[in-house]
């Protein structure tokens, strides 16, 4: 299923701190507002009249799992509440950068969803990381008519979240772009370039990684602004 969505106005953006460094980065603690700037309000007006350039033929794919309750204040951001409607900061950069590029996004869901609490999360993330588990897909995309492919997802206790494993094996990028975001706790993308890259050898994987640590969710429109740019 494919989801078009609308850039949401900064104003009402907060950032929720989570996740230790080890574990997981869609997590979940205290209420920041974020505040917002002259130069801000340019740079949402750029991106969102950069919209008149999308091409059908760009998908952002991600997967996000934000939290709902709260964690110690040493953990790193992983979700959002823009007008009362709580995202993770994977979906939220999925957002910014559709409204930067166009094109459709996919959420990549599990027919099993993950827990909305902290503790249970990061201990189910680790236990698939140790099975090598493959979480089956809640859903599926048709990526024929794509040239170019925007992933995104958490750096999961210094690897792929298992799910993302499950969509690189399932489907063939061959011959497509895939530009590589990431939402992290202080990892930034580890090795997971390495592991997209072994799993879709034919497809054009670019080394110009966006990787948001917490502190950066702020900032997260100029700073795709600038990713997509270069």
């Amino acid at each position: 299923m494919k989801k078009i969505f609308k850039v949401l106005a900064l104003s009402a953006v907060f950032a929720v701190t989570a996740c230790s460094n080890s574990g997981t980065s869609e997590q979940s603690s205290t209420v920041q507002p974020i505040q917002t700037t002259a130069a801000d309000s340019k740079t949402e007006q750029a991106v969102s009249s950069d919209t008149s350039e999308a091409s059908s033929n760009i998908l952002i794919a991600y997967f996000s799992n934000p939290q709902t309750d709260a964690t110690d204040a040493d953990t790193s951001a992983s979700r959002n509440l823009e007008s009362g409607t709580l995202k993770g900061n994977v979906e939220y950069t999925a957002e910014l950068i559709q409204a930067k590029v166009g094109g459709e996004t996919f959420r990549i869901e599990t027919v099993e969803p993950y827990p909305a609490a902290y503790d249970p999360t990061i201990n189910q993330a680790l236990d698939e990381q140790r099975a090598n588990a493959r979480p089956e897909l809640k859903n599926s995309v048709d990526l024929s008519s794509y040239d170019t492919i925007y992933l995104g997802y958490p750096n999961w206790w210094g690897d792929l979240p298992m799910a993302l494993y499950t969509f690189l094996e399932q489907y063939d990028l061959s011959g497509k772009t895939v530009n590589v975001f990431v939402c992290h706790g202080g990892s930034r993308a580890s090795s997971t370039l390495s592991t997209i890259k072994s799993l879709q050898p034919s497809a054009s994987v670019s080394d110009n990684v966006l990787t948001l640590y917490w502190t950066d969710i702020p900032n997260a429109p100029t700073l795709v602004n600038d990713w997509v740019g270069s």
